[in-house]
């Protein structure tokens, strides 16, 4: 490795935060605790197990 080379970054990048939700934290909690649970067949991670990588 030549010592005049640029360093990289160890890592992946940051992801950037995502904007704000315009209303109260009692409102926000409400609509989340209201909806209905996800069907098991719905979570993406249950699709990919399934499938193998190559």
């Amino acid at each position: 490795m030549n010592p005049t080379s640029p360093k990289r970054s160890l890592g992946r990048p940051a992801l950037s935060m995502p904007d704000p939700i315009p209303d109260t934290s009692e409102n926000v909690a409400q609509a989340i605790l209201s909806t209905p649970p996800k069907v098991p067949k719905d979570w993406q991670f249950l699709k990919l197990k399934g499938q193998k990588s190559a």
